[in-house]
């Protein structure tokens, strides 16, 4: 398309709106593969909330010491891109609403296995209490905004905070 002329234009609104995809969004799947390439897609892979939806309930989340003004907005993030990542059908459902941090120390004992795949799904921490889930969102939210703003000015030209595609 780039010898049409036509380019898509993204501003850092747009840029900030795609890094807070919903699950279940079609998209959602789409961009999680451009910002983890690598994966062997001859098998299944779903869209996995890292930390399990599960656990987003008032009741859940009263019992995990989150004060009640900040429940909603718990909720509401735990559906969004800095919560999601793609995992292996299988290992989805042998996941299920264990805690993340709980479920990677079972599934990799070896620290460094354990570190090496965190890493690769660009998870830095995984806070071992509920009521740290948002300090963990912040800081995802930022490292995949960092990674869509990478993956999108791969192939286009940078002006000021505009990001142009060519197409």
């Amino acid at each position: 398309m780039m010898q049409r002329g036509k380019s898509l234009r993204f501003d850092p609104e747009e840029i900030s709106e795609i890094a807070q995809l919903d699950y279940g969004n079609p998209r959602t799947f789409a961009l999680l593969t451009l910002l983890f390439p690598g994966f062997d897609f001859s098998r299944h892979f779903h869209v996995d909330h890292i930390y399990p939806k599960g656990l987003f309930t008032k009741n859940k989340l009263s019992k995990a010491g989150v004060p009640a003004e900040l429940q909603e907005e718990l909720i509401g993030a735990s559906n969004k891109l800095p919560n999601l990542q793609l995992l292996e059908g299988s290992m989805n459902n042998q996941k299920r609403q264990k805690m993340p941090h709980e479920w990677y120390t079972q599934q990799w004992p070896d620290t460094h296995a354990r570190t090496a795949h965190l890493q690769s799904q660009a998870i830095s921490s995984l806070p071992e209490e509920l009521i740290e889930f948002m300090a963990f969102y912040n800081e995802r939210h930022q490292t995949l905004l960092a990674r869509i703003k990478i993956a999108l000015s791969s192939t286009q030209s940078m002006t000021d905070s505009t990001i142009n595609i060519e197409v």
